[in-house]
């Protein structure tokens, strides 16, 4: 059986390219033959770059450049790139089933404005009509859908044999489409600890103590929680631009004692690695709840920091963390995944 996927697997962010990997190697430990649609967005690649030379960020480029070598290397790609949404239209894909997801693919400001007008590639309107349309885990980043959003994919969303979704909040967004969902477990959780040693950077033998993986701009709670861990596990922590490769991302988990995040994929490695961690929400955002669903799921939401506390930070500190049960319920969550895509391939 052919089974193809499309997802943010372009995206300059090592969590957006793992999930990616991470579905790609369940699919073929599952005998399934895959390939990840490469699908890259011309104008929205274009614009970031744009933004990151307009802003000096290099350790943009320089973090792309690595994510293109993790890439080449491990993903496996279809021959064919394409730029635009009519581009994808114009092949005559073989398979006999489309995955969309993981990520935000179903986000609001993609779906209508990407290409400077409303594109639903990620909702497989260039899929034939014999394909099956499956969505995994996907995330909308939003709350509540705004009429225009409801009107301008909802014929393309009915189309789809399964909907899975990654987050609570999904659930009810999917149902304002009178649609069933089920939420299930990030890519990522399909793979074991082992999965992901196999491709750290085992040579990369740093003496962290403290691991601090902090996203966006601005996140002044985030740096004073890292900086305080920092300081009572005698490490210094700098805000630094982290633009080094995934293999040494991944092996800066592995090799650590704990880690401060408040990247979504960041904390869900911390988990699957059994890595002691602080987490931390992302201020000015909405999209806090994919953080939220995972720690509630496996009983960690006492490890959630919404504004910086020294208080809160000991408390956290001073608990230890049960990896025999927390290890238990991500088999389970693990478990959704498994079954939503044992059932949705055989329909």
């Amino acid at each position: 059986m052919k089974v193809g996927t499309i997802t943010f697997h372009w995206v300059n962010n090592y969590g957006a390219v793992l999930q990616a990997y991470a579905l790609q190697q369940y699919l073929l430990s599952k005998g399934f033959d895959t390939q990840i649609i490469d699908y890259r967005p011309r104008l929205v690649i274009l614009r970031q770059y744009f933004l990151a030379l307009k802003s000096r960020e290099f350790p943009f480029f320089k973090q792309e450049k690595q994510l293109k070598n993790f890439r080449k290397k491990y993903l496996n790609l279809t021959k064919k790139s394409y730029p635009t949404n009519n581009s994808l239209k114009k092949e005559h894909f073989s398979f006999d089933a489309i995955i969309a997801g993981s990520d935000q693919i179903w986000n609001e400001s993609f779906s209508l404005r990407a290409e400077g007008r409303p594109t639903l590639s990620y909702f497989l309107n260039f899929a034939s009509s014999s394909v099956k349309r499956i969505s995994y885990a996907v995330s909308f980043g939003f709350h509540k859908p705004i009429e225009r959003y409801i009107e301008v994919v909802k014929d393309e969303i009915k189309k789809f044999r399964a909907i899975s979704v990654r987050e609570e909040d999904g659930k009810d967004i999917v149902a304002a489409f009178s649609l069933l969902s089920e939420v299930v477990c990030d890519p990522t959780a399909l793979l074991k600890k082992e999965d992901y040693e196999k491709i750290a950077n085992k040579d990369l033998f740093k003496p962290m103590k403290v691991f601090a993986y902090i996203l966006r701009k601005n996140q002044t709670d985030a740096w004073k929680t890292a900086q305080y861990v920092g300081n009572i596990y005698g490490e210094k922590i700098s805000e630094n631009k982290f633009c080094d490769s995934m293999e040494n991302w991944l092996a800066s988990i592995l090799n650590s004692e704990i880690v401060v995040t408040n990247s979504f994929h960041g904390l869900m490695l911390s988990i699957i690695m059994n890595k002691p961690f602080v987490a931390v929400t992302i201020q000015g955002s909405g999209m806090n709840s994919r953080i939220t669903t995972l720690l509630s799921k496996v009983g960690l939401m006492p490890r959630i920091v919404e504004q910086f506390s020294e208080d809160r930070v000991k408390s956290i500190l001073s608990e230890k963390i049960d990896w025999d049960v927390v290890n238990d319920r991500m088999s389970q969550l693990r478990a959704t995944g498994v079954d939503f895509l044992n059932r949705a391939l055989e329909q």
